[in-house]
């Protein structure tokens, strides 16, 4: 693996974000034209090759206060589940702890993100990589076989159409960055294009869930725009991180109400009812029942619908907690780097994900790769831009680089980075 922290060393690639999002496209390959080998075969490998890197920069980095912090979710969160598995009397198998493994690799990859630095020829490899899959998911939708059909939507043979929903929104994200990021026509016509093939078919998956999170995306943004720095307030960080597990109360005990007044009834669709998550949620927290502190592992398996019910459910309170502090932490390093507001636009699309967290569970349960796309929205948002900036200027060209300069500076006259 290839740290890039000095633009001098001349590293053209960081060895380990770009397996992983390869291992990534043959996940989503082997979805989309229903070879559950190959995308089984490419989860394997990117958990071995994770945790290899894991391993190898734990003996690099000098920092130690969020390896302790994942440490701890490790420790207490086993403990939970061995318990779990004592109380119900249920032998070990993969199988059953299937869901813990792509927990804990979520939160191994978070960590990851929060220590590798990536330069510029990664950027442009991780942006266009996921605008391209916006086309891969257009053409799967025109010729691949179809194995399942939803009357409330398209699933691309994800399992169901919420979950290919999230997969689509993790790209419309990346297609939306790179238009902002971007200067040249054809980079915007190209992300732009994907953009809205992807929407399109977001659409016809009927996720609500997904759509809503993309346009709270949208209004972030622009609530970023006006700022020069790109830096989010400390209040509102906390805030994000906790909304996903606040919804649940707030959503049980307003939505009955709000149904009736038809406030937002453009919402309702043939199968999806806005109350649709009161019955999986109270029906949660039966199984759960008292053991709230340690969680109920093996009786909570399954979709809860929210990422924090995920955590609460399986690992209980206590593991909640370590993992809210967590994601703040990781927010709040990337949001005291950013040094203008393209770095807020990436990490306004890690919130995005947190937001997507308010009605599905998959970045916590049985998301296979999902992690890889919503998480290394962390590394984009430490990225230094200004050396994003100099790409046309290494060239040696006289004049387009004084073409590009006087444009930069023009750029940001007017305020657009």
């Amino acid at each position: 693996m290839r740290y890039i922290k000095d633009v001098k060393k001349n590293k053209p690639y960081n060895i380990f974000l770009i397996v992983e999002f390869i291992l990534c496209f043959f996940m989503i390959y082997g979805v989309l034209w229903d070879k559950t080998r190959i995308t089984s075969a490419a989860f394997v490998v990117s958990f071995i090759t994770l945790l290899a890197a894991f391993i190898k920069i734990n003996f690099e980095i000098k920092e130690v206060k969020m390896l302790w912090q994942v440490i701890l979710i490790f420790l207490v969160s086993a403990i939970c589940v061995i318990i779990s598995f004592i109380h119900n009397d249920k032998p070990f198998e993969f199988d059953s702890i299937k869901e813990y493994l792509i927990f804990m690799t979520a939160i191994i990859y978070m960590f990851m993100c929060c220590h590798i630095d990536i330069n510029r020829k990664t950027m442009n490899y991780i942006l266009i990589f996921n605008v391209a899959i916006g086309y891969l998911y257009y053409i799967a939708y025109r010729i691949a076989p179809k194995v399942n059909i939803f009357s409330v939507g398209i699933d691309l043979n994800f399992g169901n159409p919420n979950f290919a929903g999230m997969w689509l929104f993790q790209s419309m994200l990346y297609c939306t960055i790179a238009l902002i990021v971007y200067k040249q026509p054809i980079m915007k016509v190209y992300s732009g294009l994907s953009l809205l093939l992807l929407l399109r078919l977001l659409n016809k998956t009927g996720a609500r869930n997904c759509q809503l999170a993309f346009l709270l995306f949208i209004a972030v943004c622009l609530w970023l725009r006006p700022r020069k720095d790109g830096k989010f307030p400390k209040w509102i960080i906390v805030i994000i991180n906790i909304l996903p597990i606040i919804f649940v109360p707030l959503y049980l005990k307003f939505i009955e109400p709000i149904s009736q007044k038809g406030w937002f009834s453009f919402l309702v669709s043939r199968g999806k009812t806005l109350s649709s998550r009161v019955k999986v949620w109270n029906h949660f927290f039966e199984k759960l029942g008292n053991r709230w502190l340690i969680g109920e592992y093996i009786t909570c398996l399954g979709n809860s619908h929210n990422s924090h019910m995920v955590v609460l459910c399986s690992y209980g309170l206590i593991t909640l907690i370590l993992v809210i502090v967590f994601t703040y932490t990781i927010s709040m390093r990337a949001n005291e780097q950013a040094k203008d507001k393209r770095n807020g636009y990436c990490l306004a699309a890690f919130f995005a994900t947190l937001f997507m967290g308010f009605g599905e569970g998959a970045l916590f349960a049985g998301g296979i790769g999902l992690y890889i796309m919503g998480c290394s929205f962390i590394c984009l948002a430490r990225y230094d831009f200004l050396d994003f900036d100099q790409v046309d200027y290494d060239k040696n060209n006289p004049a387009l680089r004084r073409y590009y300069q006087s444009r930069l500076i023009k750029d940001r006259k007017r305020n657009i980075f």
